[in-house]
C-alpha cells in the first residue's frame, strides 16, 4: 500500500520553463497528518536542485478545496482555469518562470 505519493514530469518543451506535478495522493486513512505537505516540500527541494530555472505547475479540480488550500499554503498561485474532459481545473504554479508560457498551450485529457 502506498501512503502518499506524487509524480513529476519534465516535458522539455522548447521555451517552456515548467515542471508538472501530478497524481498527488494520500491514502484516506493517513490524511491530515502532513504527509502531502512534507512530500511536496521534498519535491520542491529536489526540483530546485535539479532544475534551478524552472517553475512547478499542477492541475487541481476547482472543487477540491483541501488540495487548493494546501497548494496555496505552499506558495502556489492560480494562473488559469482550464476545462478538460474530466471537469474544470485550476492551473496553479510556484516559481519565477514566465506564466505567460501557458497562454497558448493546449492540454488534453
Amino acid at each position: 500500500m502506498t501512503v502518499s505519493s506524487l509524480k513529476i514530469h519534465d516535458y522539455s518543451r522548447e521555451n517552456f520553463d515548467w515542471i508538472l506535478v501530478s497524481d498527488v495522493e494520500t491514502h484516506p486513512a493517513y490524511r491530515g497528518q502532513g504527509l502531502a505537505t512534507n512530500l511536496m516540500g521534498v519535491m520542491h527541494s529536489d526540483v530546485e536542485k535539479r532544475f534551478p530555472r524552472k517553475g512547478i505547475y499542477l492541475f487541481v479540480k476547482v472543487d477540491n478545496k483541501p488540495a487548493i488550500n494546501l497548494y496555496k499554503k505552499l506558495g502556489y498561485t492560480t494562473i488559469k482555469e482550464y476545462k478538460l474532459k474530466k471537469g474544470k481545473y485550476f492551473i496553479m504554479c510556484k516559481g519565477s518562470a514566465d506564466t505567460h508560457q501557458f497562454d497558448n498551450l493546449k492540454f488534453s485529457g
